[in-house]
């Protein structure tokens, strides 16, 4: 059995959702190969890549090592999809860049008390209930803000690849349309806050914190602030800067205009939210470091079973595409996914 020496957010969300797949996914003898990047999950990393390289170039006058677009388009698209996210990622940033939300999160990183942090992979030790946990994150940037205002930045593009309009999530301090007047109808949430959204002196929505919107943002969030060094309840911010909806529109294909709202996420995490994602995290930490461990926290699960499995795909190493398709069916197919 393989033991884990680090959890993600990923991981950790597997655990809760479906201890049968984090089991043949993190703990069976061999890590078995990475699903290969889907065209969403391209498209982000494109535009990523794009906004980073931006933003960087803004607040040092400079082409940093390892910030320029392509080190970072390359290290985060991979191959076989980039001919695809190059094209994708420069339309959304380009509906991106038609909002006010870039110049506002621009003004805000220059403010800064000092140098903002553009993150691309953060490990770290996180002490939860006495027990050392180590985790791993990929916040986007992270700065502190004059009267200690700890801010966590991360972009999120939802339903590019889409047949239909995907919705911003509920909270946003403001939202846009990234569309020029004329192209298509004015959306109702275009340059209004949402209806639950109260803001405080810091800008952020008192009405509805994160983990009451998403807790699996929240989640996400947590784990970064704690691994940059916020302390477990810590009352941070996260300015989620969500893009959502289609790069296709219409019957005839791909319009010169993607139907894309920008929306803006400003709030904090609830401190007794936190203790308990923490003690949640406990519970997948301490069950993933033996297989007794783990079948006290699953007694439904025939660890044996699972093992067994293990060794009918390790018929198929060498066979990457058929590696994934039945790794796939087993890991999901009962979940009807």
């Amino acid at each position: 059995m393989r033991v884990p020496t680090r959890l993600s957010p990923t991981g950790i969300k597997t655990f809760h959702k479906d201890k049968r797949e984090f089991y043949l996914k993190y703990m069976v003898d061999e890590r078995v190969p990475r699903m290969p990047q889907t065209e969403p999950m391209c498209v982000g990393s494109a535009f990523d890549a794009r906004i980073k390289a931006y933003l960087s170039l803004k607040l040092f006058d400079e082409v940093r090592e390892g910030y320029s677009y392509e080190e970072l388009f390359e290290e985060q698209v991979e191959p076989a999809n980039r001919d695809f996210a190059r094209v994708a990622g420069e339309r959304v940033y380009d509906a991106y860049m038609r909002t006010g939300a870039v110049a506002d999160l621009l003004t805000s990183l220059q403010m800064a008390s000092f140098e903002p942090r553009f993150e691309s992979t953060v490990e770290d030790v996180v002490t939860i209930g006495g027990f050392q946990v180590p985790m791993l994150g990929k916040p986007d940037i992270y700065y502190v803000l004059e009267g200690d205002q700890h801010v966590i930045v991360d972009w999120k593009v939802n339903g590019y690849c889409g047949n239909s309009n995907t919705s911003p999530k509920p909270g946003f301090i403001m939202c846009y349309d990234t569309w020029p007047y004329g192209a298509y109808k004015q959306s109702a949430s275009h340059m209004t806050s949402h209806k639950d959204c109260s803001l405080d002196s810091d800008g952020c929505n008192v009405a509805r914190t994160l983990d009451q919107g998403n807790v699996e943002w929240a989640d996400q969030m947590c784990i970064y602030a704690w691994i940059l060094g916020e302390g477990i309840g810590a009352p941070f911010i996260v300015n989620i800067e969500q893009l959502a909806g289609p790069g296709i529109v219409g019957r005839a294909g791909v319009e010169e205009y993607p139907k894309i709202r920008v929306a803006v996420h400003r709030s904090r995490v609830q401190a007794t939210y936190q203790l308990d994602l923490a003690n949640r995290i406990l519970q997948c930490w301490q069950a993933s470091q033996s297989k007794e461990a783990f079948q006290l926290a699953a007694p439904d699960l025939n660890i044996d079973e699972l093992d067994n499995l293990f060794k009918a795909y390790m018929v198929h190493e060498g066979e990457q595409q058929a590696t994934v398709d039945w790794f796939a069916s087993i890991t999901r197919q009962h979940k009807g996914f």
